[in-house]
């Protein structure tokens, strides 16, 4: 049985956990609060990154990373162990810095939302020994959409099963794999059970509904900044569908033989997001076994919480219902591969693994390289400036 949190501890200040769900512009708003939040009255708190999904993974997960997305990426657990003590001590210092200033503290992360009750549990008790108790914010987003969007992201993160094998409903026992379950009833009880159904806000991801259609203006707002932050940073663009295609037929057959460090598998992102298009959109077919599932759990969030998510992504264009629509290469697509490419292979071998084998031959460009370089100088200057 979960443990019910104290209210006589919402007396403390306030931190603000934002907790996704994922794809839901959690990367934007992670990097404009890290780079440009300029009111005086909040302070943001990477723990060590700027997203902090890592870092309290390995605080108070189960296990310290996530099954889902980290491995994929090339992060390691027992690296994670290692740094364990180097996150306590960010974590401590970045306390330390908000008592001092009197600030009120924001935490993004965005796995968070996959966390079970005793991991949440462990980082509300995290929060409460440093004198503050947790508000939550969220963005829900409808599952069709919230599906086709995690989906590209997992096959930029170097998966390359079907979708049918990564998602599932709960009490799905049919198949063995690790799938990612997206249960709003489930996660959002276990929120209110672990830190009190009055400390947690609901917005639907609606670019009809959010401030000025933009939602790092309205997790501000609900914040409670005032104070516009100097830029807005629109980060983690999707691949077109033909990028996607590459992607995935690369993943399935030649990224386990070149065995890449993320960091040049990122690269070969960069340059296939020159491909031009309409990016990734799964047809409704891909919800039949979960309709029912999905129909009661919108049913819920309506009349729970006033949030209508009956209104899923536009289906006009090329949707994709199998597999198979995934190796359909457009001949412009091919035609831009050649050229980007400087594999030279037999116009008649297999065409996937023909495909497969062009696109690990893809190389950088001078600029991204160059980018790449800068940005592996700035960016852990930055980490250590701003964790000090």
């Amino acid at each position: 049985m979960i443990e019910l949190p104290n209210h006589q501890q919402t007396k403390n200040p306030k931190l603000i956990l934002h907790v996704g769900m994922p794809k839901t512009g959690t990367t934007s708003i992670q990097q404009t609060l890290f780079h440009s939040l300029r009111d005086p009255k909040f302070q943001y708190l990477g723990v060590g990154l700027v997203n902090a999904s890592r870092p309290l993974q390995c605080l108070v997960g189960d296990t310290p990373v996530a099954k889902h997305t980290h491995p994929a990426q090339g992060v390691d657990p027992d690296e994670m162990l290692r740094k364990r003590k180097e996150i306590e001590g960010c974590w401590e210092r970045q306390f330390v810095r908000v008592r001092q200033n009197g600030t009120t503290p924001i935490i993004s992360a965005e796995d968070c939302w996959f966390m079970n009750a005793s991991e949440l549990m462990r980082l509300r008790d995290l929060i409460l020994k440093q004198g503050f108790h947790t508000h939550v914010i969220a963005y829900l987003r409808p599952p069709l959409a919230w599906i086709s969007s995690m989906f590209h992201q997992l096959i930029k993160g170097g998966h390359h099963s079907f979708v049918d094998e990564l998602f599932g409903i709960p009490g799905n026992e049919a198949n063995n794999q690790q799938v990612i379950e997206l249960d709003y009833q489930k996660q959002l009880s276990i929120f209110e059970q672990v830190f009190g159904s009055d400390q947690l806000t609901l917005r639907p991801f609606d670019r009809k509904k959010l401030l000025h259609g933009c939602v790092v203006r309205d997790f501000c707002q609900s914040c409670g900044i005032t104070e516009a932050p100097t830029k807005i940073f629109h980060i983690n663009e999707a691949l077109s569908l033909d990028a996607t295609r590459f992607m995935y037929c690369y993943n399935r057959f030649q990224r386990c033989a070149d065995a890449r460090p993320f960091w040049k598998f990122r690269l070969l992102l960069a340059r296939l997001q020159e491909l031009n298009g309409p990016s990734l959109r799964l047809h409704p077919s891909s919800l039949n076994n979960f309709e029912s599932f999905y129909g009661k759990q919108i049913a819920y969030l309506n009349s729970r919480y006033n949030i209508d998510l009956s209104h899923d992504q536009d289906l006009d264009g090329e949707l994709i219902k199998t597999e198979d629509d995934l190796f359909r290469f457009s001949k412009s697509s091919l035609h831009w591969l050649d050229l980007a490419s400087s594999a030279n292979l037999d116009s008649d071998s297999n065409i996937l693994q023909r495909v497969a084998s062009q696109v690990s031959s893809i190389r950088p460009s001078l600029t991204q390289q160059l980018r790449h370089s800068i940005q592996s100088y700035i960016n852990p200057w930055r980490l250590r400036r701003a964790n000090r």
